[in-house]
C-alpha cells in the first residue's frame, strides 16, 4: 500500500513545497519502518523532483541537469527549491514595480499628448466609432477657413503695400493711383476756373463791342 503511494507520489493543487516535502518524507520513513531499503536519499530527492516539476518545468529542468544533483539530499533539494522559488517572486515583484511605474508615466505622457490638436486628430483616425469622419470634416473646415482669412488678411495687406509703393504718373510721387492724384485734381479745378472767367470775359467785351457799334 505504502509502496504504491510513493511510486504514484504527486504534488497536490493546494499544496505547497513544503507541504509536498514533508508528506513524501513521512511516506518514506513509513516504509523504511517496514524494513524498506529501497528509498535512499537520491530515490527520494528524484521523486520529490519529479512531483515538483508541473508547478515549476524550467527550474525543474535546471536542477536536474545540475552536476551535483545525484548527491542532494531531500533537505538540501527542498532548501534550493525555497531560495529559486523566493528570487523569482522578487523579480517578479521587481518587474511588476517597473511595469507598473512605466503605465503610470505613459498614462501621463499620453493625457498630455492627446490634449494637442494633432494627437486629437491622429485619435480621432485611429477610432472607428461613428461621426469620426464628421468631426475630421468639421476640424478640417474650421482649419481652412482660419487658412482663408490668414490669407486674404496677408493679400488685403499685400495690396495696400503695392498700393502705397505705386508711383502717380501725375505728380510722379508714391502712395496713391493717377486719378486719386490730388495735384491733377487741383490742376483740373484750376483749368476749369479759367476756362470759366475766359467765357464770362469773353461774353462782357462782346456786349460791351455790340453797344459802341450801335
Amino acid at each position: 500500500m505504502l509502496k504504491l503511494e510513493l511510486e504514484h507520489f504527486i504534488m497536490l493543487g493546494e499544496e505547497i513545497v513544503t507541504q509536498m516535502f514533508y508528506r513524501l518524507i513521512l511516506l518514506v520513513s513509513d516504509i523504511r519502518t517496514l524494513g524498506c531499503t529501497d528509498w535512499d536519499d537520491h530515490k527520494v530527492t528524484k521523486k520529490m523532483l519529479r512531483a515538483f516539476t508541473p508547478r515549476n518545468p524550467t527550474l525543474s529542468t535546471m536542477i536536474r541537469r545540475d552536476p551535483s544533483f545525484k548527491t542532494k539530499t531531500p533537505n538540501q533539494l527542498l532548501g534550493e527549491i525555497l531560495h529559486q522559488e523566493l528570487v523569482e517572486r522578487d523579480v517578479a515583484k521587481s518587474l511588476s514595480m517597473r511595469m507598473n511605474k512605466s503605465l503610470a508615466l505613459n498614462a501621463s505622457s499620453s493625457t498630455m499628448i492627446e490634449s494637442s490638436p494633432k494627437a486629437l486628430k491622429s485619435k480621432k483616425e485611429d477610432s472607428g466609432e461613428e461621426g469620426s469622419t464628421d468631426e475630421e470634416t468639421a476640424f478640417a473646415i474650421r482649419n481652412y477657413k482660419i487658412f482663408l482669412k490668414k490669407k486674404a488678411f496677408k493679400k488685403n495687406g499685400d495690396d495696400r503695400k503695392k498700393i502705397s509703393q505705386r508711383r502717380c504718373y501725375e505728380c510722379k510721387e508714391v502712395g496713391h493711383f493717377i486719378a486719386d492724384c490730388p495735384h491733377k485734381k487741383k490742376k483740373e479745378m484750376e483749368e476749369k476756373r479759367f476756362k470759366e472767367k475766359s467765357k464770362d470775359f469773353k461774353k462782357k467785351y462782346q456786349g460791351q463791342a455790340h453797344v459802341g457799334q450801335e
